[in-house]
């Protein structure tokens, strides 16, 4: 930690009351089912006079606190909490907080008693919901690595997956690789934002998790093929379809959501060499997809709507938003998304389920359920992407590989 003046400017204790005050503010936006980026993004737009360096502190502040809420937060001492939660993140060295932990040195609060219990990292609900392949400390080992913010990852476009060092070179980057981090054996095209240094708004260069390039990379589509991206959101599993469908391959990506299907068109206009081979629409669940919902789909994938447990690194503050009731009624709609799914395949074809949560309900429950009302789509092997081992019909991408977001995905094949 970088050591700062015990002596402070006159302009600390105004400061201080604001950070303090922004923080309480913050929580109760969330605790009244408002996500923190969103209240912060409204925050910021309305105290613009911020600088960029207090716009981080207090971005850093707000999400520290909710990672480790259940281990400092009590009394609604918010003050206490921003002193406690230095303890459990270094980085945040700042003299503003040296000096509202100087003012309180002689009643600095000691740790509480939650301290130390992963169960107080999460919503009482959580141990009972989540599944995980085999582990006996699996809840544990899950929710502590929630308190790591994973890196931000990139995804390089398909024709630089074999020269990602010399193209990212040649246009002015300097790349430091992390062992096992850069060009993974099924994911070459995967490079994590830490590892670059130089000139940004690269056109080739997406922003897309290593999870969720994953599960573009077990969809695996042929040259020529038809793919339907159900729940495509800004089309980042879309882009990655189309550049293996081939110049005479199809993707419709389709979403509810017009502010999604809006920024997956902006997205795709960066890829001139796509634009023939993607379609973004708007979708309704009880409506036929236009392009067509007959059984013609040579892919489904289904990333559909759900809990969202393995977001919880980057948004810490979804685990204190998310009620329990949640989980069913994600189900619900997962399983209704299914059965238009398995309605549209091919004879042949394949139908991909992913989802970015570990709880029962949405995974293993789901893929259950589904066997049941589909017996003519039968599991398929797949390699996991980060280990290479073979998994029969399903598959964990867990929060500590990467280190990434969390998502289990599913894959059929309909019977010919």
């Amino acid at each position: 930690m970088t050591e700062h003046p015990t002596t402070y400017p006159t302009s600390f204790p105004a400061q201080a009351k604001r950070l303090i005050d922004v923080v309480a503010a913050a929580d109760a936006a969330v605790r009244a089912g408002i996500p923190a980026d969103r209240w912060l993004a409204k925050h910021f737009k309305a105290n613009r006079a911020l600088g960029s360096k207090t716009r981080r502190l207090i971005s850093d502040c707000v999400f520290a606190f909710f990672r480790w809420r259940g281990w400092i937060f009590a009394n609604e001492d918010y003050e206490a909490a921003l002193i406690r939660v230095r303890r459990h993140e270094p980085s945040l060295d700042h003299p503003l907080l040296d000096y509202i932990e100087h003012e309180r040195a002689a009643e600095v609060p000691s740790p509480l008693a939650s301290a130390g219990d992963p169960d107080k990292l999460a919503p009482d609900w959580l141990a009972g919901t989540l599944t995980g392949p085999g582990e006996s400390d699996f809840f544990t080992r899950y929710v502590q690595s929630l308190q790591q913010r994973p890196p931000t990852w990139l995804r390089v476009a398909a024709d630089e997956a074999g020269t990602t060092y010399a193209r990212l070179e040649a246009a002015g980057f300097t790349i430091t690789p992390w062992p096992g981090r850069l060009g993974t054996a099924a994911c070459p095209q995967a490079i994590s934002r830490e590892q670059l240094r130089g000139p940004a708004g690269q056109p080739t260069i997406e922003i897309q998790d290593l999870a969720s390039q994953c599960v573009g990379w077990l969809c695996a589509p042929t040259p020529r093929t038809r793919w339907w991206d159900m729940c495509a959101g800004s089309g980042g599993k879309s882009l990655l379809l189309a550049e293996s469908v081939g110049t005479e391959g199809y993707v419709l990506a389709t979403d509810t959501r017009s502010t999604a299907l809006d920024e997956g068109k902006r997205r795709l206009s960066r890829h001139p060499q796509l634009k023939q081979r993607v379609e973004f629409t708007s979708f309704a669940p009880d409506q036929p997809a236009s392009g067509g919902s007959a059984a013609d789909w040579d892919g489904v994938l289904v990333d559909a709507p759900c809990s969202g447990t393995g977001t919880w690194s980057r948004s810490p503050d979804a685990r204190w938003r998310t009620a329990p009731d949640a989980i069913p009624r994600a189900a619900e709609t997962q399983a209704r998304l299914l059965d238009i799914a398995a309605a549209a395949v091919r004879p042949g074809g394949r139908l991909v389920y992913s989802v970015c949560t570990a709880t029962a309900h949405e995974t293993t429950a789901q893929v259950q359920a589904f066997a049941k009302r589909h017996p003519d789509f039968v599991p398929m092997d797949m390699i996991h992407p980060l280990t290479g081992d073979t998994a029969r019909g399903e598959l964990w991408i867990h929060p500590w590989m990467g280190p990434c977001g969390g998502m289990f995905v599913a894959q059929w094949q309909r019977s010919a």
